[in-house]
Parts: C-alpha cells; structure tokens; sequence
C-alpha cells in the first residue's frame, strides 16, 4: 500500500495525457455517496466520493506550495491511496515561463521521472496561461504511476491542478473512473 505521502507527493496531475477537460460537466458515480467540497474565496468546487479522505491543510498536500507562494489548497483520495486530486491557488498570475518551471517542480516533488516530462501549452482553451505538465515516475522500488499537473491564470490567480494515479500496481477501474469523475466536476467560475 502506497502511504499517503508517497501520494502526495507525486503531486503531479492526470490531466495531461488523460485528455480530461477541466470544466468538464461529469458528476461523481450515481452509485457513490458525494459530498462537494466548494472553496468560494478562490472561486472553485468539485464533488469527489464520501469515501474519500478530504484534507485542506496545504502543508499536508504539499511542502512545496509555500515556496511557490501558494496560500490556499484541498485534496482528495481513497483510502488505499491508489489516486489522488488536488487544487492549489497562488492568489497571484503566473507568466508561462514561471508556471512550467513551478508545474515541473510539483511533478517531481518526492519522485523519480521514469519517463521525460511531457507538456502542453493550454492557453488558447483558457484564454490565458495555461499549461499542463506531466511524466510516468516511480515513487518507491513497489510503486509507481503517472503524475500532471493542469495550470492556469484566472481572476488574477494561478491555479494548479494535481492528480495522479498508480500504475503499479495498477489503480482499480473503480478507483480511476471515480478519479475522472472529481476531475470532471471540478469548476472554478
């Protein structure tokens, strides 16, 4: 079993590669018990599974996020620790060139890149910075998975977007489809 730090640190984000639109307007599984979790002083909320564990302390989703000038942030993830979800808000923008350095310093926080780091400039969807930014990464010798990070300047503000998920051993179906799921409901406004 992955610890929760290990997790955490991949602080990384799904959403790169996995095509996953942030305003996307999916509702967390019918099936799952759903709780919301709305941040109206930055301008967000998603829905994830009551399952889930909810944390808000930013120093417990990541040590990094300081040093960024972070101020705000929450995460979501399952018990097993298999995934992960996270928003952090820098209540300042960000230039594209400062973004992909902070994105490729979240991705890295507390892993090993197994892969190069892949990135995609989002400006033109957002109508300002925007960048995603991700890599395959082992987080210890029985752990490893895909990490990103979807970041973007709204209202004055840089928000990153954390998730990941294990690859090995591999994340339940269950497990990812709930993951795109609270990636789907996010919205900021």
């Amino acid at each position: 079993m992955v610890t929760k730090t290990s997790v955490r640190v991949l602080a990384g984000a799904f959403f790169l590669l996995s095509s996953a639109i942030l305003t996307a307007s999916t509702s967390v599984s019918a099936a799952a018990a759903v709780k919301t979790y709305k941040d109206s002083a930055n301008h967000y909320y998603f829905q994830y599974p009551a399952s889930w564990n909810l944390d808000t302390k930013l120093s417990d989703i990541t040590s990094l996020a300081s040093s960024m000038g972070v101020k705000a942030g929450a995460e979501v993830n399952p018990a097993d620790n298999a995934a992960y979800f996270a928003v952090l808000v820098k209540p300042a923008a960000t230039s594209k060139s400062t973004m992909r350095s902070e994105v490729t310093a979240l991705v890295k926080e507390g892993v090993t890149l197994t892969g190069p780091m892949k990135y995609k400039d989002n400006s033109a969807n957002y109508g300002g910075n925007a960048l995603a930014g991700g890599a395959n990464v082992k987080f210890d010798a029985k752990h490893a998975g895909y990490v990103a990070i979807q970041a973007y300047v709204h209202r004055g503000e840089t928000y990153y977007i954390l998730t990941s998920e294990l690859t090995k051993p591999q994340i339940s179906s269950t497990e990812h489809n709930l993951l795109n799921q609270v990636e789907g409901s996010y919205t900021s406004s």
